[in-house]
């Protein structure tokens, strides 16, 4: 059918009436089209800094009825030529002392009061935490030649004093370019120290008296030497109390210089939080910790989908379509779940804090790459009345690099459980009591939320639609550090409420929603496992479907969701590992027998809060 199409009106959302307007706005559109779909090409000019929304309202020249299309487009500052920090990342390797070294799970990572303190190194910085708390020991005096170098705060106190850290790679780190590498040492002068560094000044470091003048107390000697780009180790003593830190320069001895900031824009300071516009810079997945000007995001995203270089191509072609919140807006467009929608949850869209978005990256050592990403947050009680939460799957032939499926739904996970009393216990909160009447059979999955006077993880067991082509027991996911955990309050027919969601107080400050591992249930049975299987699901290829990802829709339809099958696929992850993050910057997940899953913080220099 042919059909004239008007340009009714365009609105650029809250900046048409703003005081900072867009410069201009313009929509081109066909004068005629054929059939039921119409492209625009919509420019919008001079938008400010940030997030805004556009939308465009159409109507065919007889005005029978309109269509209208909203978008959230984020503009980002033009890029600067600001070089990264010196440093990438760093962590203290953890050699597990019930395993014997190179064992499967032994070697884990620790990165728990550890601090970078770009340009630093000078008289009165802090040089100490404990378990997340400053102590009393500065930087008092610091010569010449090292005046403002990075300085890298090590967890030097007690705890390494066991067989553990006595390995000879115990701290781990990786410069972005070559550079000078400070060794400030507190005790002798150890024998891998060797005639390859140079003696340097000592450094100066001291307590506040109860006058809150700063002493010096104690020095450390330096050695130092230029290291090239790339990752690095120094062993460890296995000696308690303090070891050492580390002060870095650039290769010719020169402190780095602070990044250049776009013209008008707030600076960012190195071991604070980020101003928003650094943040609208990174279009899904960020690092917790911004790489070029070291300030903090507050949250994080999990895995970084680049880390294997198979997924990063995928991305980079746009054949994988990481977009938080694609399902959600998707499910804005029907009544998919009357929980997504509740008034009651401080919504009236589908739109969970972007904040809540984590990713899960791995090598399944059988033949293929995951992707996964799921809306998980546990940092109020909104998590007990929605009980569909947006999740994707993406499979990658880890050889080839070919993309074997590409999966979005919103996953029911039926009733919210009590994981601190039975199984089977449901909530019955004041927000939405009608949880205990939610069925639990093969249609939902589980969401078990532990009490706030009982240990435990909090678990999350995403229901797989079998129309996808998903077979076998799936996968469990569980939160081992939540936020919040449930009030005990029991009413009067004996169901736990959860009318608050209390802020867990842990003197080890583990309890930042960071650490999340899975098993693949059924991993020991013959039918277990977790697989796709192209010749079950509803269609192959590409197609779409409902935001439940059960029935099939055309793709013009405001709620579809497309889905890529391959044809023929069939692909099964099936183990009896724990995976477990290894790292708090990339986040790749690891397989680790039971026995070894050792979960310290993953909270890079404390700097997570809520959300996360």
């Amino acid at each position: 059918m042919r059909a004239k199409l008007a340009l009714a009106a365009l609105l650029a959302v809250g900046l048409t009436q703003s005081a900072n307007p867009p410069k201009s706005v313009q929509l081109e559109c066909p004068a005629e089209v054929n059939g039921p779909i119409v492209e625009c090409k919509l420019t919008v000019t001079g938008l400010p800094l940030g997030s805004s929304a556009v939308k465009a309202i159409l109507y065919p020249a007889d005005k029978t009825s309109t269509v209208s299309r909203q978008v959230r487009v984020n503009r980002v500052a033009a890029n600067v030529a600001a070089q990264p920090t010196l440093l990438s990342s760093y962590w203290h390797r953890k050699i597990l002392s019930s395993g014997t070294e190179g064992a499967p799970g032994v070697d884990q990572t620790e990165i728990r009061d550890m601090r970078y303190l770009p340009r630093q190194l000078v008289a009165g910085t802090l040089a100490e935490w404990e378990n997340g708390l400053p102590q009393n020991f500065y930087v008092s005096q610091v010569p010449p030649e090292y005046q403002g170098a990075d300085l890298l705060v090590t967890r030097n106190y007690g705890t390494y004093g066991s067989a553990g850290y006595a390995n000879t790679c115990w701290t781990r780190f990786t410069l972005n370019r070559s550079a000078k590498v400070i060794l400030l040492m507190f005790s002798e002068r150890p024998a891998w120290v060797d005639d390859t560094w140079t003696v340097g000044p000592a450094v100066g470091y001291g307590r506040k008296g109860s006058d809150n003048v700063l002493s010096t107390t104690e020095t450390a000697d330096s050695y130092f030497k230029v290291f090239r780009e790339g990752s690095h180790c120094l062993p460890g003593q296995g000696a308690p109390g303090r070891i050492y830190q580390i002060a870095f320069m650039e290769a010719d001895g020169s402190p780095s210089k602070p990044p250049a900031v776009p013209a008008g824009l707030p600076v960012p300071q190195p071991n604070t939080y980020c101003p928003q516009w650094v943040h609208d810079q990174y279009k899904d997945w960020h690092p917790q910790i911004d790489p070029v000007y070291w300030c903090y995001f507050g949250h994080e995203h999990g895995s970084d989908p680049a880390q294997f270089p198979k997924i990063k191509a995928l991305l980079d072609s746009g054949a994988i379509n990481l977009t938080f919140g694609r399902v959600e807006q998707a499910g804005n467009a029907t009544p998919m779940c009357v929980s997504c929608h509740q008034q009651k949850l401080g919504r009236s869209r589908v739109e969970a804090p972007r904040e809540s978005y984590k990713l899960f990256a791995l090598d399944d050592r059988q033949g293929h790459l995951w992707l996964i990403k799921f809306e998980l947050s546990s940092h109020n009680r909104a998590r007990l009345c929605q009980r569909h939460h947006e999740y994707g799957i993406w499979a990658v032939d880890s050889n080839t690099g070919e993309l074997l499926a590409a999966l979005q739904f919103a996953s029911d996970f039926g009733p919210a459980l009590n994981a601190s009393v039975g199984n089977n216990t449901r909530y019955k909160p004041d927000l939405c009591p009608e949880n205990v009447d939610i069925p639990m059979n093969n249609d939902q999955g589980r969401h078990r939320i532990p009490l706030i006077s009982a240990a435990g993880y909090e678990n999350w067991t995403p229901h797989f639609p079998p129309q996808l082509g998903f077979y076998g027991y799936g996968r469990s996911y569980n939160l081992d550090n939540p936020m919040t955990r449930c009030s005990d309050e029991v009413d009067a027919d004996g169901f736990y409420t959860c009318n608050q969601a209390v802020r867990a107080l842990d003197p080890n400050n583990y309890n930042w929603g960071d650490n999340r591992w899975f098993i693949i249930p059924g991993g020991d049975q013959p039918d277990g496992g977790f697989g796709i299987r192209a010749s079950t699901a509803i269609a192959s290829g590409t197609f779409c479907t409902d935001v439940l990802g059960t029935t099939l829709r055309d793709c013009t339809a405001p709620d579809a969701v497309q889905q890529y099958i391959k044809p023929g696929l069939d692909i099964l992850h099936k183990d009896q590992f724990r995976w477990i993050p290894y790292d708090p910057w990339w986040v790749e997940y690891k397989p680790v027998p039971s026995g070894f899953v050792n979960f310290d913080t993953h909270n890079l220099e404390g700097a997570l809060r809520a959300p996360n």
